[in-house]
């Protein structure tokens, strides 16, 4: 798990999987870890579509 997932922007995110620091896969797993931990306070997903960012990811 990225643990510091939470201290960059996208752009931040985008140089460190083109720099090869971390994969897209990684980055994915990270921001739905994130928006599952925080979703319960903050309710703001209503459709989860964790298989369909996983399947775009892996055709892409």
């Amino acid at each position: 798990m990225f643990k510091e997932y939470a201290q960059y922007d996208a752009i931040g995110l985008a140089q460190l999987i083109l720099l090869g620091a971390m994969s897209a896969t990684e980055a994915l797993v990270a921001a739905i870890f994130q928006a599952d931990k925080l979703n319960p306070k903050l309710n703001a997903i209503i459709h989860r579509l964790h298989e369909y960012a996983y399947n775009a990811e892996c055709s892409g």
